[in-house]
C-alpha cells in the first residue's frame, strides 16, 4: 500500500524512480523543442506545490507537468527523467537535506537545486542502477 500512495517515508524509493524515469511520455513529448537550460527554467519556474498533501507522497514526472506545479523534489525528478532520455546517461543523482533537492550529474557537476519540503526517507536517489528506457 506504501508503494501504490508513493509514500516514500515508508517505502524504498527505487519504484518510484523506476517508473519516473522509464514511464514519463507526457513531459518528454511536451519538452522536445526545448534546450535543457530551457526545460530547467520552465520546471524550476513552476509553483513550488505539489498536488499531494504532507511531506510523504510525491507526484509523477508526467503529473508535475500536467498540473503545471510541483514540490522542488517532483520537479527536479522530472528534470533528472528528461535529461536522462535526451543524453541516454543514467548518471545522475538526486541528493536530499532539510531544505533543498540538488541534482547531479555522476561527475560531481550540479545541474539544478530547489527548495523542498517532501521528506523521503532515503536522502540520496542514485538514479543510474535504474536502466534507460527502451
Amino acid at each position: 500500500a506504501f508503494y501504490a500512495l508513493r509514500d516514500l517515508s515508508r517505502a524504498e524509493a527505487l519504484p518510484f524512480l523506476t517508473a519516473a524515469m522509464q514511464r514519463s511520455p507526457v513531459v518528454l513529448k511536451a519538452v522536445e523543442g526545448l534546450s535543457d537550460q530551457d526545460v530547467a527554467q520552465r520546471l524550476a519556474g513552476l509553483p513550488n506545490e505539489s498536488i499531494y498533501d504532507g511531506a510523504e507522497r510525491l507526484a509523477q514526472p508526467d503529473e508535475v507537468w500536467t498540473f503545471q506545479r510541483g514540490d522542488g523534489l517532483e520537479r527536479l525528478t522530472a528534470l533528472a527523467a528528461i535529461l536522462r532520455e535526451r543524453h541516454r546517461d543514467p548518471c545522475y543523482r538526486i541528493d536530499l537535506d532539510r531544505e533543498r533537492a540538488t541534482l547531479r550529474h555522476a561527475d560531481g557537476r550540479i545541474v539544478c537545486v530547489l527548495p523542498t519540503g517532501k521528506r523521503p526517507r532515503d536522502k540520496q536517489w542514485c538514479l543510474d542502477a535504474i536502466p534507460l528506457r527502451t
